[in-house]
């Protein structure tokens, strides 16, 4: 499972910054009537904080389609691998894969669709009908309004600063922008290579949907005293080892 977490976890960050269509205007506070949708294309250098560190993130925008690099979601500064996830609105695919000399060729596929209740956070043009403005803020130099959503019970809302043409500019917990897991350090508008937004074309894409799906099957069976098919874990074993050399391991 842990390829699987990690997956979701470094993509519930990019979503928010995932952009619609291209074109887009202006940076100043959204209309309020609803969450706006990305429409900018640009290339955004963000900091990513976690508990073990920061490191520097790149998010690629354009149209449809992002494109964001950085270390692991858990690995922040432990790891000096680079991985880069492309998300496409349009097929609703999410692509996961390695950077940089002796990287595998493996790519981990995702179809957003089979994420569970995690899916609505990688609908990237979706209003979220319960985000509610928040107050307005400036990051980068660009004015953004905060949008808050609620989060789990006993914890802090979840907070989006977000330009008028939807780029995401800060994610935060209710209390602590200056405490931000995301932040944009410098914004440039402009239109992005297309060859930013597909994997390499050598690389072996594998799906892990079916044995995710699987695995929490087993879990779920097991609690319940019943036995599950071996075989059919083992090949997901496998196919868990093989993704996790993506990033590093």
């Amino acid at each position: 499972m842990r390829p699987m977490i990690l997956a979701v976890s470094l993509c519930a960050v990019i979503a928010g910054c995932g952009p619609a269509a291209p074109g887009g205007g202006g940076d100043g506070p959204a209309a309020p009537d609803g969450v706006p949708k990305p429409t900018a294309s640009y290339a955004g250098k963000y900091q990513m904080n976690a508990g073990d560190g920061t490191r520097a993130t790149t998010i690629y925008a354009d149209g449809a389609k992002l494109r964001m690099e950085g270390p692991p979601f858990a690995q922040v500064k432990a790891s000096s691998v680079t991985v880069a996830t492309v998300m496409d609105q349009a097929s609703k695919k999410l692509v996961t894969f390695r950077l940089g000399r002796g990287a595998p060729k493996v790519a981990m596929v995702v179809d957003i669709s089979r994420i569970g209740q995690a899916a609505t956070l990688f609908e990237m043009d979706k209003d979220q009908p319960n985000a509610k403005p928040a107050g307005e803020d400036e990051v980068a130099g660009l004015a953004c309004r905060v949008w808050e959503t609620p989060a789990a019970k006993g914890e802090p809302a979840d907070q989006v600063c977000i330009t008028s043409d939807g780029i995401r500019l800060r994610i935060n917990k209710a209390g602590e922008a200056d405490k931000p897991f995301l932040v944009a350090m410098e914004i440039k508008r402009g239109q992005q290579d297309a060859a930013l937004f597909v994997p390499p074309s050598d690389y072996e894409m594998v799906d892990f949907a079916d044995c995710a799906s699987m695995l929490s099957e087993a879990m779920a069976a097991a609690r319940a005293g019943k036995q599950t098919d071996l075989a059919e874990l083992q090949e997901c074993s496998a196919l868990g080892e093989k993704i996790n050399t993506i990033y590093g391991e």
